[in-house]
């Protein structure tokens, strides 16, 4: 199992920051403990929780990062639309399910992440085969020290943690941006960080525009 390149990035910068230094190594760890019980494993996402703020990091096989590369004409379009004719169908939310699956991707089982200092955040396996995880359930509770009652299968087909961990350091450098957007608005204006803070998402709210955009601007002009 390989992390992602934008997990090692987000690693070393969530590392840098002090927010969480051992992430990596919480992925790799978890990648080998499920990957020991479960031989369709092809994925693995491991969401850590900060002062509120969920940060996810990924890993997957060759054979998941060979399938995103296939001629995916078998697969129906994202943006058509499935009728769903009862909404109590259970096997019509299975088919949903199914057609809305990331390539390679037949099964998923999400659980909490529960670390020495207790839960931490979440964990989401990803099999490729439909039945990946049926007979591991019990195994995989007891591996990762979480109440059977709280896994859950089949969440997440479409792989939407990947998705999230590919945005990550994206998100990590506007957040270091805002924070510093803050601290200098603060410095000038003599405000606490907290209302540096509320002033800045207040004026990106009025005028209409993204934070980001905004917390660019004040850098430059701060810039020497």
């Amino acid at each position: 199992m390989e992390p992602l390149p934008e997990a090692r990035v987000a690693a070393v910068y969530l590392d840098g920051i002090g927010r969480e230094p051992d992430a990596l190594r919480v992925l790799q760890s978890v990648a080998d403990r499920a990957a020991a019980l479960v031989p369709a494993l092809v994925g693995v996402s491991v969401t850590v929780v900060v002062d509120g703020t969920p940060y996810t990091l990924t890993a997957t096989a060759e054979s998941l990062q060979a399938a995103g590369h296939l001629d995916r004409s078998t697969t129906p379009d994202r943006g058509e639309a499935i009728e769903v004719s009862d909404l109590l169908d259970e096997g019509a939310w299975h088919l949903f399910a199914a057609t809305s699956a990331a390539p390679g991707v037949r099964s998923s089982l999400s659980l909490p992440l529960v670390l020495e200092d207790g839960p931490a955040g979440a964990i989401d396996l990803y099999g490729s085969d439909p039945a990946a995880f049926d007979d591991r359930l019990a195994s995989l509770a007891t591996a990762f020290g979480v109440p059977f009652d709280l896994l859950v299968a089949n969440a997440d087909l479409p792989f939407e943690t990947r998705r999230q961990a590919e945005q990550l350091p994206g998100r990590l450098s506007e957040e270091d941006a805002s924070a510093r957007a803050v601290e200098a608005l603060a410095a000038q204006r003599g405000w606490s960080t907290e209302e540096a803070a509320r002033r800045l998402a207040d004026a990106a709210e009025r005028a209409g525009v993204e934070q980001s955009r905004l917390v660019q601007a004040l850098l430059r002009l701060d810039r020497p």
